[in-house]
């Protein structure tokens, strides 16, 4: 905006520095205002001195825990320690739907350096991040607003959560890969290597970084060849490859993940890309334990 520095100060003398702020920006069209219009409507208390300091970030935390808990039936007079105690008890399922619900109430959504179940179980791994895992969160805000606890628990339950979306006038928008979102989210193909061979190739988490140790989280290193790899040149080719084809609009993760525990990995992405050295991928393509065709 073109504002002089002498008028900005002009209007910080007088006291009306927020109010010309604002009359300047909601004079120009919506679409001419920027992004750091909205920003200053949300932290006014940085120029208003009148008005308190937001919450700190931990304070944001136990709100949302809390705004979760009561929506999920529990008292809004419980203490923090109180609802941890009664939450700790509960299903493990009901406990996974109450962090999404609290992710929700901070703008988050659960992350595979959180937790690989709830970045797995409801849907984000099939994803492309960051837009469309922003994306899904946003279908589940409009779902948590219009339906109850009980009813998204026992739909996570039963892995009809698409159904329980579609009956409340919610529609997914398309996703890169439709067809994995849509069997996670259905309840099938939650128990597939593919998810954590994405998290390794996919995001900035280092391999071991990565605290979960259990058979499946594993067993990705065997089904799609990291085990094969002598130096870390060969790992970081892999990576490259697995990475260029996960991001291709016509591949989807459940189909790969299929291919690579039956031990035709290499001719499946011989299909999708020209592998230039091939005597090195078909060794460190090759999965040592494959099984038939599931």
């Amino acid at each position: 905006m073109d504002v002089e520095p002498k008028v900005l100060h002009r209007w910080r003398v007088k006291g009306t520095l927020i109010q010309e702020i604002k009359a300047s920006y909601e004079a120009l069209p919506p679409a001419s205002r920027g992004g750091y219009y909205p920003w200053f409507l949300q932290n006014e208390w940085v120029l208003n001195i009148a008005l308190p300091i937001p919450n700190t970030l931990g304070d944001q935390v136990l709100e949302a825990h809390r705004r979760a808990w009561v929506l999920a039936g529990g008292s809004a007079s419980d203490t923090d320690s109180q609802i941890d105690a009664k939450m700790s008890v509960l299903p493990k399922t009901t406990q996974q739907c109450h962090f999404l619900y609290t992710c929700l109430f901070l703008d988050q959504h659960p992350s595979p350096s959180q937790s690989d179940v709830m970045w797995i179980s409801f849907g984000f791994c099939a994803c492309h991040p960051p837009v469309e895992e922003m994306r899904l969160a946003g279908h589940y805000r409009e779902l948590i607003n219009s339906c109850t606890f009980d009813e998204f628990v026992t739909a996570f339950e039963t892995s009809t959560l698409l159904t329980l979306m579609r009956s409340k006038g919610i529609h997914l928008y398309p996703f890169k890969d439709m067809k994995s979102l849509t069997e996670v989210m259905s309840g099938l193909s939650r128990e597939c290597s593919v998810w954590f061979l994405k998290e390794f190739v996919m995001t900035d988490f280092p391999e071991e970084a990565d605290a979960d140790e259990s058979p499946l989280a594993l067993s990705f290193r065997v089904d799609y060849g990291f085990v094969n790899c002598q130096n870390e040149e060969e790992v970081s080719d892999l990576k490259s490859l697995y990475k260029q084809i996960l991001e291709m609009r016509n591949v989807h993760a459940v189909d790969l993940h299929r291919f690579a525990i039956q031990g035709k990995l290499f001719e499946y992405v011989g299909g999708l890309v020209q592998l230039k050295k091939q005597k090195k991928f078909k060794r460190l393509l090759k999965n040592p334990y494959p099984l038939p065709v599931v």
